[in-house]
């Protein structure tokens, strides 16, 4: 029957019919890259399935910057001049992670406006102005931009931020590389700017969209654009060469709507990441269009198989605010008809992106209340976070629990129901000023209660469902266990559907802010691991800010195969229904279980691969006990990402199972780094007495380097590690040290890495010659001169256990017997 049922959920997905268990997006702002990827194990863990990331392009105010204030779109911030977020390096390193985790990843785009520079600043266009645009042109006092003076939504201020005029055809080379009269004036000429154009020798689309060569991205082809081409370059750019899978476009109310149509769209059509078949894909955005009018709204979502883009719910966060205000008093049937979803007459999830509060708006009163609805319902939400790793007052405030810990698991669990059981028909089962009840079709049982008052715990209604007379229903949400909400105990854990079908349902009143519950049919328990395993990557300390700590453990593997083990249990045994098959994915999917295939390519177990080395359900009689050998030696070192699904037996109905995330840590080979300053080859002679020491690592589980220098090649070097010769991460997979004082001669650098697991590993480079006139080869006594001074001084550096520079005439990396005869030498004709 299972296959039946998920055979329905894909011919569903293919045909467009269905949103409804559309993914969660976490939205996470005032966070660094790396801390995002650090919490990846967390986001994993919880079931978020995208983010929604700030702007990541430079802002006008620099590091400082939220973003918004748009400076340059291409700059993406790079060691020694960030972003407010980090580097292009550490986005990417991001995006890559999330990827493996099986997030998408949505950045904020801006399209509407540049930052408040504008043609009456000073000197602001002679000095380059906004990359790629001009605020002033001879033949158009405001350049790519709107009278400031304009009005309209389309031709005004928006925050006094300068005002894009899409519509504008001021046609240049608007990054140039080379003189050209066709270049933007005062756009200075820079041959990176090759990057930043698609390559024109490669095959365009049927629509003549040419793509960016990511095999070698200098091999773009600059050609003259206006302002709008410009911004289309951009977006494509973001999609093929930084990795994005779309945006939210910030402020799309106030860009003309055929811009999207004619031009969005023509660029975007099948160009994000190949689906598990191979076939392309098209990036999905929601735009910012601030107002509830739907026909405004509307103008602005395209889902044909062309586009594919939607817009956030602004009609319904109007409603939520007004209606869940906290008092008590709201009427939630002037919520459910408010969002933009019902424009069409249906609730189905297939307009509209749900959300409760962001960077910009305040949450409504009773946002737990709010956050419950739009979990439960049809179609994408969106959960707020904001870390506040940077400490402003601005962005607003986001749900600390979003990632569960010490905050709580209110919204976590939340995430989870809405991950396992919200699919099915949406039925409205009963509307009051206070009450909502819903059910998606023969899945979950939905009740919302507004009600502060005291006068009771709860409020009753007998409702129909769709559930089979007899079905047990859990309550999932722990609210009916709560001792808080249900002092006396009145709210029943599990109800049972009558004869008729009908149950009787008890909501809570929401005096405790906690006035909701969430029936449905139990799902598997149980437990995942891998075997074997050694040790684990541990939580962060309790002493990390709760908002940027890391909760979740991660057993290392470092043997070559190693056994994931699916142990499930009856969670009921009153229930007739245990599990009757399971399926795993590991990172974004792979041929892992080594049939030669993907198991399952669509619907909502895409990518998930079948237990072939063992599988025995608990439905029938078996042990409950799922096991696939993995070839740990297709996986990197490092963090991978491996989930199971195991699901409830159903005879009819849209499919129920229950998660089991499991991060694990591979660590098979010590870390490997490489040497790139200065080099050993003689081409790089240090010539200074100082030099930036480069190391890049070849492995991406390395994540701390040392330098010691100038020990004897062997020396046990771990006692002398310290923070003082730790090299700076300047990106993802590259460290620097400054070292200084540097005498003339031959030096040893012993590079010692660690990986998060506590591993390390001891890489040696000698024979680095320094030939920069501060004493030198053979001058063993630093008098400036080789002579036979040095003699004494030689015989001492022999006789020592302390290496020197200056008497390692060979460049081993010792000083020994074996460099007496080149000292000689030295001596004698001079030293090399």
């Amino acid at each position: 029957m299972f296959r039946f049922c998920m055979l329905v959920v894909i011919i569903g997905t293919l045909w467009g019919t269905s949103l409804a268990n559309a993914d969660v997006i976490l939205q996470i702002f005032e966070c660094r890259w790396e801390t995002i990827e650090h919490r990846m194990p967390d986001v994993f863990a919880t079931g978020y399935r995208a983010f929604w990331l700030p702007p990541p392009g430079m802002g006008e105010s620099g590091g400082y910057s939220v973003g918004y204030d748009c400076y340059d779109r291409f700059d993406l911030g790079r060691a020694g001049d960030e972003t407010r977020y980090g580097t292009r390096e550490w986005l990417a390193s991001l995006i890559d992670h999330s990827h493996r985790a099986r997030v998408n990843v949505y950045t904020d785009l801006i399209v509407n406006h540049n930052a408040y520079a504008d043609h009456t600043t000073t000197g602001f266009e002679e000095s380059g102005g906004y990359p790629g645009f001009a605020t002033w042109l001879s033949e158009d006092e405001y350049g790519d931009f709107h009278d400031p003076s304009g009005s309209g939504r389309y031709y005004e201020r928006v925050a006094g931020l300068i005002d894009i005029a899409q519509e504008k055809n001021h046609t240049y080379i608007r990054h140039p590389v080379a003189t050209d009269s066709q270049n933007l004036p005062y756009e200075p000429i820079d041959n990176e700017n090759y990057q930043f154009y698609p390559d024109l020798d490669l095959s365009p689309n049927a629509d003549g969209v040419y793509p960016f060569n990511v095999d070698d991205p200098m091999a773009g082809d600059p050609y003259a654009d206006n302002a709008t081409g410009l911004l289309l370059r951009h977006i494509q750019w973001m999609v093929e060469v930084v990795g994005v899978d779309g945006f939210r476009v910030d402020a799309q109310k106030h860009v003309f709507e055929w811009f999207f149509d004619a031009f969005y769209d023509k660029h975007l059509y099948e160009r994000g990441r190949t689906w598990f078949d191979g076939s392309a894909t098209t990036p999905f955005s929601f735009g910012e269009v601030l107002d509830s009018d739907w026909d405004l709204l509307g103008g602005y979502i395209r889902k044909d198989g062309y586009g594919n883009r939607d817009v956030l719910d602004y009609s319904l966060y109007f409603s939520l605010c007004n209606n869940l205000n906290g008092t008590g008093y709201g009427q939630w049937g002037n919520v459910v008809g408010a969002s933009i979803d019902m424009s069409d007459g249906y609730t189905d999830g297939s307009r509209g992106v749900q959300f409760v509060s962001n960077h910009d708006l305040d949450p409504p009163g009773a946002s737990n209340l709010a956050y419950a609805f739009i979990l439960t319902r049809p179609g994408y939400p969106i959960v707020y976070f904001n870390a506040k790793e940077m400490g402003s007052s601005w962005p607003k405030s986001g749900r600390g629990d979003a990632l569960g810990g010490e905050y709580g698991e209110l919204i976590t669990t939340l995430v989870d129901i809405h991950n396992e059981y919200a699919r099915g028909t949406y039925h409205q089962r009963w509307l009051g000023n206070d009450v909502l009840i819903y059910e998606r079709e023969n899945v979950m049982l939905v009740g919302l209660n507004d009600n502060a008052g005291t006068g009771s715990v709860y409020d009753e209604r007998a409702v129909d469902t769709e559930f089979e007379p007899g079905t047990r229903l859990h309550e999932l949400t722990g609210n009916a266990a709560n001792s808080e909400v249900d002092p006396s105990d009145e709210i029943p854990d599990v109800i049972t559907v009558g004869s008729d079908g009908r149950v009787t349902l008890r909501v809570p009143r929401n005096v405790l802010a906690l006035g909701y519950v969430v029936y449905g049919p139990c799902n598997p328990d149980g437990t995942i691991s891998a075997v074997p395993t050694n040790g684990v990557i541990p939580a962060d300390d309790p002493e990390v800010s709760a908002k940027l700590r890391r909760t979740t453990e991660a057993p290392i593997i470092t043997s070559d195969t190693f056994n994931l083990v699916l142990e499930t249990t009856d969670a009921d045994e009153l229930d007739p229904n245990e599990d009757d098959n399971a399926m795993f994915i590991i990172d974004g999917g792979g041929d892992y279980n080594g049939n030669g295939q993907i198991d399952s390519l669509y619907g909502f177990a895409a990518g998930f691969e079948d237990f072939l080395s063992y599988a025995s359900p608990l439905h029938g009689g078996g042990e409950g006990r799922y096991e696939q050998q993995i070839d740990a030696t297709t996986l990197s070192d490092g963090y991978h990402y491996i989930k199971a699904i195991a699901f409830r037996h159903r005879d009819s109905g849209e499919p129920i199972w229950e998660t089991f995330p499991l991060t694990v840590y591979v660590d098979r080979l010590p870390p490997q780094v490489e040497l790139l300053a200065p080099t050993v080859t003689g081409d790089d002679d240090i010539t200074r007495r100082y030099q930036t020491v480069v190391i890049e690592r070849r492995d991406e589980a390395t994540n701390s380097v040392h330098v010691i220098v100038d020990q004897a090649l062997g020396t046990d070097v771990m006692p002398l590690v310290s923070e003082s010769n730790r090299a700076d991460r300047v990106a993802p997979g590259q460290f620097e040290y400054y070292w200084s004082g540097i005498d003339g001669g031959n030096h040893t650098l012993a590079i010692v890495a660690y990986e998060e697991s506590g591993r390390v590993a001891v890489q040696w480079y000698v024979g680095i010659n320094a030939d920069n006139g501060w004493y030198g080869l053979g001058d063993v006594n630093r008098d400036g001169y080789v002579n036979f001074g040095d003699i004494d001084a030689f015989v001492e550096a022999l006789a020592s256990s302390e290496f020197d520079c200056a008497a390692d005439i060979d460049g081993d990396g010792h000083v020994n017997f074996n460099d007496i005869d080149p000292f000689v030498e030295c001596l004698t004709h001079g030293c090399p």
